[in-house]
């Protein structure tokens, strides 16, 4: 039927149709774009706080780097103290030489026994080399001698444990005299690594 013969009502029908179409056309876009939009909201939201984050390392890095070249270098203090070789008798005449400076008397100085029956673990990269020391002396000397030994010694060597067995008064103050029985340990690679020559 030509359009010339349609009536209002019908021009006013297909009029309407062609504007719902068009609407439901509108709004099926219209929330396309909101939903897209409000995932592109939170993607954007979650770049900024990634972001941020990044930026806060990124402000903490100098700070991490200063650290773990200060790491760095104390390892490298560390190993430096660290021979290759147990070389025990160097390390009991150095123990005498750092008792006798602080002022105790040494009684028994030897290399401890291994325990028998270990479990055997993966290998260290440092052995250690305990040692068992009984001496006599003050507090004053005891004091010294453990800064002694942690301290002013050419390789590392550490307190491990230490106990009072006695106590004898001195006649005056300052002259007490303690049995003082010292468990120390020092280490070595337990595989030497060939040192670069400078």
């Amino acid at each position: 039927m030509p359009l010339s013969d349609w009536s209002e009502k019908q021009f006013l029908a297909l009029t309407a149709g062609i504007v719902g179409g068009i609407l439901l056309i509108m709004a099926g876009v219209l929330f396309y774009i909101y939903s897209t939009y409000d995932d592109l909201v939170k993607e954007i939201k979650s770049v900024e706080l990634q972001t941020r984050n990044l930026e806060k390392e990124g402000e903490q890095l100098p700070a991490k780097q200063k650290q773990l070249e200060e790491e760095m270098l104390l390892k490298q203090t560390v190993e430096a103290r660290i021979p290759e070789e147990a070389n025990v008798q160097q390390l009991i005449k150095q123990i005498n030489d750092q008792s006798r400076s602080a002022g105790l008397k040494i009684t028994k100085l030897e290399q401890a026994k291994e325990a028998t029956g270990r479990r055997r673990t993966k290998p260290k990269k440092y052995e250690p080399i305990k040692m068992e020391l009984e001496c006599k002396g003050g507090y004053h000397a005891l004091g010294q001698f453990i800064n002694r030994i942690e301290e002013r010694m050419e390789r590392l060597v550490a307190v491990d444990s230490f106990s009072i067995r006695g106590y004898r008064q001195g006649l005056e103050p300052g002259q007490d005299s303690l049995t003082i029985a010292i468990d120390l340990v020092a280490y070595k690679f337990n595989n030497p690594i060939k040192k670069k020559k400078q």
